[in-house]
């Protein structure tokens, strides 16, 4: 390669930004589709920049998700989102956003016990809850609210710093969730609260919860369980 080819390779991949008030100008380069904003701010101090529902601003650079509105491409970890949502269950993406990879069946198997063992509620505490709202309350603030009200049983989730403790919060957050929605849905339709199975998969317990009406025997219909 040239010098000129060089320089002209090299300026094919930033832009440059002038002040017009000072005439001073920056070269900025082009790294993943993006680009950094010090170098703006450095050659602008106190201008601010304008980006309603920050439509052109990423806050960081992303080892989990890669989104290009343009094209339709939406990937997690490196994955097409189109490949996961046919291939793959939510306990298997769920796993490859914390880890970087899909699981093997022996790490699938240990994950899927792992959140079993903690799905289920404080009959206690969720029970006392959900008589707090009232019967038309809408689910996705009874969601939020019990969720807040979660971690007030958990003192030690504030601990983010700890891999070990953040790991063991999260899983329990991924298994509760589903327990919460379907407690708050049947308390909505005068039905009691159901626990979840050994028997069923993540996503069974949850339908089995909200559709059973407490039959013990109740299964999901697997084409309801894939969507």
């Amino acid at each position: 390669m040239t010098s000129d080819q060089h320089l002209e390779h090299h300026l094919s991949d930033s832009i440059t930004i002038t002040d017009n008030r000072s005439g001073e100008s920056v070269e900025i380069p082009i790294v993943d589709g993006g680009v950094d904003s010090g170098p703006w701010t450095n050659l602008l101090p106190g201008l601010w920049f304008k980006d309603e529902g920050f439509a052109a601003t990423a806050v960081t650079n992303s080892s989990i998700t890669f989104i290009d509105g343009a094209a339709g491409r939406l990937e997690y970890r490196g994955y097409p989102i189109e490949d996961l949502a046919n291939n793959s269950s939510f306990l298997e993406v769920a796993f490859l956003l914390l880890n970087g990879e899909l699981p093997n069946q022996n790490q699938l198997t240990s994950w899927e016990e792992t959140i079993a063992e903690v799905s289920d509620l404080d009959p206690n505490h969720h029970d006392l809850l959900l008589q707090a709202f009232q019967k038309d309350s809408h689910p996705m603030g009874m969601l939020t609210s019990a969720l807040a009200a979660l971690s007030s049983m958990h003192p030690d989730s504030r601990n983010v710093e700890d891999p070990k403790n953040r790991s063991k919060h999260t899983e329990n957050l991924i298994a509760k969730i589903p327990s919460i929605a379907a407690a708050a849905e049947n308390f909505r339709n005068g039905n009691p609260s159901q626990p979840f199975r050994q028997d069923l998969s993540y996503t069974e317990n949850f339908l089995a919860a909200i559709y059973g009406n407490g039959d013990a025997e109740y299964t999901p219909d697997p084409i309801f369980t894939k969507a």
